[in-house]
């Protein structure tokens, strides 16, 4: 999945000549689904984290969590296995 590179703290990245770059990376892919809420993207309201209806709740279900987020992070194109999640 091609993508515009963006830098440590999530900012356009533009390099020393004034371009920017494209960028394959599934790490960034991966953080940037992770930072969407359920319901805040207008094109796509069924896309993202359920936080405010599943996580950030009074005694959350730390398992429904771990499944949550396993599943969003699957869901990345070109994800092929996560091994833990702490």
């Amino acid at each position: 999945m091609k993508d515009i590179l963006l830098n440590r703290d999530g900012d356009l990245y533009i390099g020393d000549d004034g371009d920017i770059a494209i960028t394959d990376s599934v790490r960034q892919a991966v953080k940037i689904r992770l930072q969407w809420f359920l319901y805040e993207w207008k094109f796509y309201p069924d896309t993202g984290v359920p936080y405010f209806e599943d996580i950030l709740v009074k005694n959350p279900s730390i398992d429904k969590i771990r499944g949550i987020l396993r599943d969003e992070i699957m869901s990345v194109d070109d994800m092929t296995r996560l091994e833990y999640l702490t």
